[in-house]
């Protein structure tokens, strides 16, 4: 069965040009190209408008899920998500992505929401939910090989 968000992602060009986008930002973090991948990052809502950032967090932590299915097991088993000493952009990049797997839509926007507004805080936060997410990726590849 088809998703809404799949739907909608592969029906319209500008869904597609979207997810091109999103996907090209991710595939530099997993060739850990940052500087590439920043870019691309700042081009999404360029292209896409101010909601870009939040339909691309959504496709990179949903291409994480679809890759290795138990990450939100590994995270939680890391206790990640819950640890003062674990930098709070990591911390909370680890949240989204559990609160996703485990389709918990009020947790996730709340913590959508959380991320200061200021444009550096918005691109740490960006950023580093990437990262981790190319991080996983890397591995997951790497164990499947």
């Amino acid at each position: 069965m088809m998703t809404a968000h799949q739907h909608t992602r592969d029906c319209c060009p500008s869904h597609r040009a979207f997810n091109r986008r999103a996907m090209a930002a991710l595939d530099l973090a997993i060739a850990e190209d940052l500087d590439g991948a920043r870019t691309a990052v700042l081009e999404l809502p360029a292209h896409h408008g101010p909601g870009a950032l939040a339909g691309a967090l959504l496709v990179w932590i949903d291409t994480l899920i679809a890759a290795a299915p138990d990450v939100h097991r590994r995270l939680a088993g890391r206790d990640l998500a819950d640890d003062e000493a674990v930098e709070p952009v990591r911390r909370w990049a680890v949240q989204m992505i559990a609160a996703r797997a485990a389709r918990d839509k009020a947790d996730f926007e709340a913590l959508r929401t959380a991320i200061p507004k200021s444009p550096a805080a918005v691109g740490a936060h960006v950023m580093g939910l990437l990262t981790l997410i190319a991080t996983y990726l890397r591995a997951h590849e790497m164990r499947t090989r």
